[in-house]
Order: C-alpha cells, then structure tokens, then sequence
C-alpha cells in the first residue's frame, strides 16, 4: 500500500506541476482575456498555490521521513495552504457575483478564524507524527485545530453556497451554471476530505483528499483556460451601446439592460451628452482612440473615428480591457460593413437615413455575445 501511494504521489506531483505551469503561461500571454490584471494575477496565484507549492508541501510531508520536526512543519504549511485555497476561493464567489465588492465582515471573520487555526499550529503540541506498519508517516492532531478546523470550513461552505445562490439569479445560462456546480462540488469535496482526514485521522481519508486537490487542478486550470468569460460575466455589466455620428445623430442604439432605474439613468446621461458635445467636436483633431468619460454609477468607453466621422459609446457598470478590447473590434467592423455609407455621409449636409444602419444590431451582437 505504501508503495502504491508513493508512486501515485510522484505521478499526481508531476503532471499537476507541469498542468499548473502550462496554465500559468497562458494566464500570463492571455491576461487581457480576463479583464482586470488583479483577476489573472489573482488566478496565477491560485494555481500556483493549488497546482504547485501544495503539492511539493503535501509530497514532502507524506512521502519523505526527513525528520519528525521537518515533518510536522510541512504538514502545518499544508493545513495553511489548504485554508488559504479557501479564503481565495471566497474571494474569487465574490469577484464572479460582482467584481469589486468584497463582504468585509464577512472576510474578517473568516480571516479571525483562520488566525486562530495558524494561533494553534504554533504549538508543538498541536500536530504529531508516527510511522506506522507499513512505513507510511502518519499524523494525529489535537482537538482544538479539529475544532477551529470544522468551524472555519462550514463558514467557508456556508458563505460559498450563499453567493452561488445569489449568482444563479444573475445569470441564465444552464451550460454556465452546470459548469459552476461541478466546479464547486469538486472543491467542496476537496475541502470535505482534507477535514474529515483530520478530524478523523484515517490515512484512506487522506489519500482521497490528495485525489480530489488533483481533480481540483485539472478543472480549475481547464476552466480558467475554456472559460474566461465566467470571470468577465458575472463582474461585468454592458447598459447600453450607441453610436453616433459626427453631426450628433444616433446611427443605432442596441441596449443590454431592460431597466436603468438602478444606475441613476437621468444624471449618467445627463454626463454622457456633457461630454459627447466635446468628443464631437474633436474629431477632425484626434486620431482613433479609446476615452473613458465617468459618472458615479457607471464607466463610458468612447471611442471615435476621424476619417469615417462616428463615435461609438459603450455604457458599462466598470472599466476593463476585454471590454475596452471590444469596442475597438466592433470600430473595425463597422467601419468596414458601412465604409461607403459613412463616406458619402461625410457631407454634413446630406440628409441621414438611420434604417440604413440596422445591421448593426448583428455587428454588435457578434463582438459582445458574451454578454447577451
């Protein structure tokens, strides 16, 4: 059994460090795909700490009888790691339910609970080691990290399932919602058998905690590489696209949001025409470029050609650069399917027929599907 569970532990070390690794670069030559840099930084650390430095820390203290003291610090740092995989874990539910609100209290309180386990690591006492008939290295612990342990991990449980709850309401789409169950049960039942394990010491336990992390690496790496738009989805919201001409007629409006009486329509549009005056009235003087005008609810990405003399504002409830990223290909792409129409119209004035342009509804749906 032992030599079972070594051989699997080099394996699982192996391929989820080379996983975790390729997963790492894409994040890096991708991070755009992902909105806002503290997002893919906050998901380079998760791999790392999940995919990389937990597995080197859990093979060591499982596999390797360096000595009974080294032995019982690395199994501390795991127990640290394993409750840190779950404090970003709250962070991330709460980044997918809206980016920006963190539940302060709530992560105090996590916070507290988890500085009481780290309180309790400190002493010597508090983890011991012992090999048993088959060599393996097994530990025991004492009641209070047992205790401080359930605690922290049912808040934790508690405070995951409340958000998913809250993000159900927010999102449609069954594939995104069966994609997010799978994803929680798994880290569930990775954070399930790493507690039962200590509180009930049993090593089959153990052994299938290691299994579920693995599993855990492999769906979080194929998410976050298959899936970027859960993080932009469930952060970010589209209100309202227009775009305009240089003499101030609106070309098209396509609007995401069924009611604005939530971002404070009347003084977000009352700032919108404030500054559309003035972009108007720079187009013979700047080239093509993204502006951002800001009211107190919302974010406006502007972004405007000179040579075919339309605007196109982006109403949007935060700033990021996938967004930012889309409003220049949808600049593109409406350049190129209206180029004559936009050229003849460069005589101010000829009379402007706004039917000619409901193709946009199609340009705009193509370039921000992911938010339909």
């Amino acid at each position: 059994m032992n030599e079972v569970f070594s051989n699997s532990l080099s394996i699982g070390l192996l391929l989820s460090i080379g996983f975790s690794i390729i997963v790492i670069f894409y994040l890096i030559l991708k991070k755009k795909k992902y909105g806002t840099p503290f997002i893919s930084i906050l998901l380079i650390s998760i791999v790392f700490i999940i995919g990389i430095l937990y597995q080197i820390i859990i093979y060591f203290s499982l596999n390797s009888h360096l000595s009974e003291i080294t032995n019982k610090i690395l199994f501390k740092f795991v127990i640290v790691i394993e409750s840190s995989i779950a404090l970003l874990s709250v962070i991330v539910y709460s980044f997918l339910k809206q980016y920006g609100k963190l539940p302060i209290f709530s992560l105090l309180f996590l916070i507290f609970i988890f500085s009481l386990i780290i309180g309790t690591l400190i002493s010597e006492d508090s983890i011991n080691m012992y090999i048993i008939i088959d060599s393996s290295i097994h530990y025991s612990f004492n009641l209070t990290i047992k205790i401080t342990s359930l605690l922290f991990n049912i808040f934790i449980i508690i405070f995951i399932i409340r958000t998913i709850i809250d993000i159900k309401s927010i999102i449609e789409s069954r594939s995104f919602i069966l994609v997010f169950y799978i994803y929680t049960f798994i880290l569930f039942a990775s954070l399930g058998f790493f507690l039962f394990y200590i509180i009930i010491e049993l090593i089959e336990i153990r052994f299938l905690s290691v299994v579920f992390w693995w599993i855990f690496v492999v769906l979080n790496g194929i998410i976050i590489i298959s899936k970027p738009e859960l993080f932009l989805k469930f952060s970010n919201k589209i209100f309202i696209i227009h775009i305009y001409h240089k003499t101030g007629v609106l070309l098209y409006s396509y609007q995401f949001e069924k009611s604005s009486e939530n971002i404070g329509e009347s003084q977000i549009w009352g700032n919108i025409l404030i500054g559309l005056n003035h972009i108007l009235s720079e187009f013979t003087n700047k080239t093509d470029q993204i502006d951002i005008l800001q009211t107190k609810n919302a974010d406006i990405y502007v972004n405007y050609s000179n040579k075919y003399g339309f605007a196109i504002l982006v109403l949007v409830n935060h700033k990021n650069s996938y967004i930012e990223h889309s409003v220049k290909i949808l600049t593109k792409d409406f350049k190129e399917y209206y180029k004559e129409e936009l050229l003849e119209l460069r005589d101010i004035n000829k009379i402007i027929n706004v039917s000619e342009f409901k193709e946009a509804k199609r340009i705009i749906e193509k370039n921000f599907s992911l938010y339909l």
